[in-house]
């Protein structure tokens, strides 16, 4: 009777031609990541047993970007049924929220499981030479996440136009509540949710507000001192306001009554040199731009 591989050569004489077979080449693969300690059970956060992911397939955005996570793969040898790795490769992909992958994978080598984490739907065991090529998986990806990967300046130019970036998060599946999830999961409450959706989506290393508002101060010095003195300390306190609050608190109408704006000259300094609120799509413009 011929002799089954064990889990290792599952992998490397099925499992890896077959990726290779549909598409996925090794820049599109990272083996044995290391996923997040933590599980959220009830709404609060609880350490789990350390493990490590067999396969995260990932999409190339640009040259700029990190690689997007798409999918995990769980393999598990061929003397086991394609779906024996499932629950597994679940727990991973929630100890790694911040990866945001949708798709799970399991297979044995000959036939596949997958599981799509945003309908909670579980296929019947397929062949691995019918494994989604990296265009299919990217695809599907895009049409549930509800924006291109592509789009990275477009979804820049629509976060800081609040009718575009409402618009953009209602066509969310839930709205961009997991992301607020994340922010919370991975102490990144310091972030505003641009970072953490542009990271997800497109891979754009995180900056945290205070960073952001930082750099706009010494990137756009000149531009500041050609302005009225009043003018440039409101546009100072207001970049502030984003450091404290985010793209949330810089759109309250109420931001332009807070004392340090006030103070500072507040929406009569603004007026000087034009509309207070095409002037904050300008702060915007040059806070994300960074």
């Amino acid at each position: 009777m011929e002799e089954l591989y064990n889990e290792a050569d599952t992998r490397a004489k099925l499992i890896d031609p077959a990726l290779h077979q549909r598409g996925w080449s090794e820049d599109k693969i990272k083996r044995e990541e290391t996923p997040g300690a933590v599980d959220v059970v009830d709404g609060k956060p609880r350490k789990r047993a350390h493990g490590r992911i067999d396969y995260t397939l990932r999409a190339r955005v640009n040259s700029d970007t990190q690689p997007v996570a798409l999918a995990l793969i769980e393999a598990k040898s061929e003397q086991f049924s394609p779906a024996h790795g499932l629950q597994q490769g679940k727990e991973y992909a929630d100890a790694t929220k911040r990866l945001n992958v949708q798709f799970v994978f399991s297979t044995n080598g000959h036939r596949v499981v997958e599981y799509d984490c945003i309908t909670g739907e579980t296929t019947d065991p397929y062949p691995i030479s019918e494994f989604p090529t990296p265009d299919d998986l990217r695809q599907r990806y895009e049409n549930a996440q509800g924006f291109s990967l592509n789009d990275l300046d477009d979804f820049r130019t629509c976060w800081i136009h609040p009718q575009d970036r409402r618009t953009f998060m209602a066509r969310l599946p839930d709205q961009g509540r997991s992301a607020q999830v994340v922010r919370s999961l991975d102490n990144m409450t310091d972030y505003d949710l641009y970072d953490i959706l542009a990271e997800l989506g497109y891979g754009l290393a995180p900056k945290t507000r205070i960073h952001r508002a930082d750099a706009f101060f010494y990137k756009h010095d000149q531009w500041l001192n050609t302005l009225p003195a009043p003018t440039a300390d409101t546009l100072k306190a207001l970049t502030m306001q984003f450091a404290r609050t985010g793209t949330d608190g810089l759109e309250n109408p109420r931001v332009f009554t807070t004392p340090e704006v006030t103070q500072a000259g507040g929406i009569n300094a603004l007026a000087q040199i034009g509309q207070p609120a095409d002037l904050l799509v300008k702060i915007k413009e040059r806070i994300f731009a960074l």
